[in-house]
């Protein structure tokens, strides 16, 4: 998977509008269902040693293939996000210095 930078201005009835600023855009590999069906196996080890997910295209759709522990992050943030308080509790306790934490948690 390789990340680019790069910034894009499109004119809109003569005003400049900024779409991408200095933004990181990342492009993956795609192969088409048939190349990854000849190879699955060899994908599956790739994208579980590299993290890097790639699309897989067919006429009728396209899929990524991410790795498991991949997914799993995903889903442990999107729970944990989704969790009312939780987004700043954390963001909260990233700000807290080291020093003013205390060593027993309460539980």
């Amino acid at each position: 998977m390789r990340s680019y930078r790069f910034s894009v201005m499109l004119n809109k009835r003569g005003r400049s509008i900024n779409v991408l600023d200095a933004q990181e855009v990342t492009v993956m590999t795609t192969v088409s269902s048939d190349a990854a069906g000849e190879n699955l196996a060899n994908w599956i080890g790739h994208v579980s040693q590299s993290h890097e997910p790639v699309q897989i295209t067919a006429g009728s759709g396209t899929a990524i293939l991410i790795a498991e522990e991949d997914w799993r992050a995903i889903q442990e943030t999107l729970y944990l996000v989704s969790v009312p308080g939780m987004r700043e509790s954390i963001r909260e306790g990233l700000a807290t210095p080291l020093d003013d934490c205390s060593e027993d948690s309460g539980w």
